[in-house]
């Protein structure tokens, strides 16, 4: 009877944790990630061929791989298969070699406000966007390591959710979970300094305060309806990226959990990632009426410290378990 009764607290236990990690995932795709008010969008873009909205409807087409070719100089002598000579045999890599540095905060030297602030006119898209593609190597994973980070300023939160996504695909969650921190980041602020309404749904909204002033006059069974009912609510223009994110966002946020030591240190590499990086890219949609530029390092400092300040909070909740 008392093993029976062992057994069963087990898997009550194990029943209880499970549910917890499944709950904690959806709320942190909820907690960190604004909601999306667009109730058809269209689905997020799929890893083989990823589509980034409002670019021009831009489709990258991974390239066909050709073989390497490597040049021989008319005095080069090729070594027949088999034949190394002692002198000239090939090193055997190193072990440590193959594993990749963790990431770190002390990889970034951070700027001061105004070297991070680009305005609006200055603004220039990443030029490597055909990296965005299955990473189906080591070499291919490198490359757009190095095309983000040799060109940190034009890779907007799109292109970091979408170089996310692969990463995580491809088993490299330290990146996974970088750059999807980042953009979660600076998806936030472009949200606060690109409130303003689209002219379509200012358009909208005059209507509906047109129609309520004249329904002031009516009755109930006279009053006309009314399509927009609250003019307060924000802006959609940024919901397509908000979609992607969290599309994007749950298995990296699983990995997170699994993992409290890696994800404090990845939180402090996103911090300096972020403070080390100008804010120059094109966002690739249409926004509202931006607000002034002499405001955005007041927006900008209070986006980082609701962010960080959440993720600390959160942080804080694990260590309960």
């Amino acid at each position: 009877m008392i093993n029976a009764t062992t057994s069963l607290s087990k898997i009550i236990r194990r029943y209880v944790s499970c549910c917890f990690f499944l709950t904690l995932t959806l709320f942190l795709t909820q907690f960190f990630l604004a909601p999306v008010h667009a109730q058809n969008l269209p689905d997020p873009p799929m890893v083989t061929e990823p589509k980034i909205g409002g670019m021009h409807s831009m489709t990258i087409t991974p390239m066909e791989k050709k073989p390497p070719q490597t040049p021989l100089s008319s005095s080069a002598s090729p070594i027949p298969s088999g034949d190394i000579p002692l002198d000239q045999s090939v090193p055997t890599p190193s072990p440590k070699d193959s594993v990749p540095a963790p990431i770190s905060a002390q990889d970034y030297i951070p700027l001061p406000m105004d070297k991070i602030l680009i305005r609006q006119e200055d603004f220039a898209p990443w030029p490597s966007l055909a990296q965005l593609k299955p990473l189906k190597s080591p070499a291919q994973k490198q490359a757009l390591i190095k095309a983000i980070e040799d060109d940190r300023a034009h890779v907007s939160p799109q292109i970091l959710f979408l170089a996310a996504q692969l990463f995580s695909l491809n088993g490299d969650h330290e990146h996974a979970a970088l750059y999807l921190l980042v953009g979660q980041l600076r998806l936030s602020f472009d949200q606060a300094r690109y409130a303003g309404k689209l002219p379509s749904e200012s358009k909208n909204d005059d209507v509906a305060e047109k129609t309520r002033d004249r329904n002031k006059t009516k009755t109930a069974d006279q009053a006309l309806p009314t399509a927009n009912t609250d003019l307060k609510q924000p802006t959609r223009a940024h919901a397509q990226t908000e979609q992607l994110a969290q599309s994007v966002a749950p298995p990296i946020f699983q990995w997170l959990v699994k993992h409290p030591a890696q994800m404090s240190r990845l939180i402090d590499a996103a911090r300096a990632w972020d403070e080390a990086t100008p804010y120059g890219y094109e966002l690739g949609y249409e926004v509202g009426t931006p607000a002034p530029f002499d405001q955005w390092p007041k927006i900008l400092k209070s986006t980082r410290s609701k962010y960080f300040t959440q993720l600390q909070q959160f942080q804080g909740a694990l260590g309960g378990y």
